[in-house]
C-alpha cells in the first residue's frame, strides 16, 4: 500500500509518495505507519495526513493483535523476533536490520 503524506511538502514540492507498513486503530482513529524518505524509523500518519494512491495492501502484510489486545495490519517482517518494538525504540540500530530483510 502506498500514500502520499500530505503533512510535510517533500523533497519535489508536493507530498511524497511512501510505503505503508503499519495499519492500527486507538480510540477510533486510523493510523498509518510511514518512513520518509531518509528517515531511520517509522512516523505515525493520521488518516487525515496521508491520501492514499495504491490501495492493494499485498501479501506482505498480516493482521495481528498487540499486546493490548488492539488490532493492527503489519508488515510480516516487522513481527518476527519483535521487530517493530525495536525499531520504534531505537530506529538507528533496527530500522536496517528490517530493510535487510
Amino acid at each position: 500500500m502506498k500514500v502520499k503524506d500530505l503533512k510535510s511538502k517533500g523533497k519535489t514540492g508536493y507530498g511524497d509518495v511512501l510505503q505503508v507498513y503499519a495499519i492500527y486503530w486507538s480510540n477510533n482513529v486510523t493510523y498509518f505507519l510511514l518512513s520518509p524518505n531518509d528517515y531511520m524509523g517509522f512516523i505515525a500518519y493520521l488518516e487525515s495526513e496521508i491520501e492514499v494512491v495504491e490501495p492493494y495492501i499485498g501479501e506482505d502484510m498480516v493482521f495481528n493483535k498487540s499486546a493490548s489486545g488492539a488490532s493492527m495490519i503489519l508488515h510480516v517482517d516487522l513481527i518476527a523476533d519483535s521487530l517493530l518494538d525495536k525499531v520504534i525504540d531505537d530506529g538507528q540500530t533496527w530500522f536496517p536490520v528490517f530493510q535487510d530483510r
